[in-house]
């Protein structure tokens, strides 16, 4: 029973107990736990995801959303109200990425995205219905580790047969506990604006630095596939 609750109610014990239990620095882990864990190569990239101690899926690397381009730019389209009034009729095929409920884009606009990008879970637990509709086996689906870990224990056989890039947060790493801001300031792959207490990545395979709602991952994911 959901009610009001943009969750389920286990999900707020989940987090609420890896706050306490694990403390502030590992609380993020809450986004994966229980059950999913993520498999990395000898490089250290994320190369697969398995669920309950599932065999391994294989992820899609990143470099998999500008080899499916077929423009030279790409356009973000949000789930606001005023997506409804638009002509989508001249947005060439696989060069949109399509925010969490714009999916349904792709059944009543005939929209033939890039990719899609769900990276809160709270929009799984709502909406995926709109996921299940919509969301082909070929699509590219950027997911978060919250949103991935969602739909496992939604749909495991739906999302188990779908072409998974994850979203990973720099500042909150699988496995290992969050660092600060300014602890990548040195990093020639991020561009840190200490003054702002923000910044963004330029290699999304190693992850992206939070700004806001979805549409700040989804910015540097196009950002980089450029």
């Amino acid at each position: 029973m959901r009610m009001w609750l943009d969750r389920p109610w286990r999900r707020y014990l989940y987090r609420y107990g890896c706050a306490l239990g694990l403390g502030h620095a590992k609380a993020h882990w809450q986004m994966w736990l229980p059950g999913l864990k993520i498999h990395h190569s000898p490089a250290g990239e994320a190369a697969a995801w398995s669920y309950r101690g599932g065999d391994p899926i294989k992820l899609e690397p990143f470099a998999a959303l500008s080899e499916s381009m077929s423009a030279g730019e790409i356009t973000i389209v949000g789930s606001g109200p005023s997506i409804r009034t638009q002509d989508f009729s001249a947005l060439p095929p696989r060069s949109a990425i399509l925010l969490n409920g714009a999916v349904t884009l792709m059944q009543s606009h005939g929209v033939s995205p890039l990719a899609v990008m769900a990276a809160d879970e709270k929009f799984v637990w709502r909406h995926f219905a709109w996921l299940r509709q919509n969301v082909r086996p070929e699509t590219l689906c950027c997911f978060s580790l919250a949103s991935l870990r969602a739909l496992a224990e939604t749909d495991y056989q739906w999302v188990r047969k779908r072409r998974v890039v994850l979203v990973q947060y720099l500042l909150k790493p699988y496995a290992r506990p969050a660092v600060s801001l300014n602890s990548l300031a040195l990093d020639d792959d991020v561009v840190v604006d200490s003054a702002h207490n923000t910044g963004f990545s330029l290699d999304p395979s190693r992850g992206v630095i939070q700004i806001g709602s979805v549409v700040g991952a989804a910015f540097q994911f196009a950002l980089a596939a450029q």
